[in-house]
């Protein structure tokens, strides 16, 4: 069981280290699907898949570096 926790604590730290080049790519996207955006409205979107990336690997970390703290001490 603890390997899982470490495997999503890592993951988590990696995806919040990647977080800047996945936000750009998913605002890429997006600008290539929609087949233009203004610039403010690109700026938005790429500051909001950062932040979304940031959070939800900032959770795995943090929830799985807790439970991996936890783990060790009832044994």
């Amino acid at each position: 069981m603890k390997k899982w926790y470490l495997l999503f604590c890592i993951a988590g730290l990696a995806l919040i280290l990647a977080a800047t080049p996945l936000g750009a790519s998913c605002a890429v996207a997006c600008l290539d699907r929609m087949g233009g955006l203004d610039s403010d409205v690109y700026i938005t979107l790429m500051r909001g898949f950062i932040t979304g990336f940031q959070i939800i690997g900032g959770l795995a970390a943090g929830v799985c570096g807790l439970a991996l703290a936890v783990s060790g001490r009832g044994r």
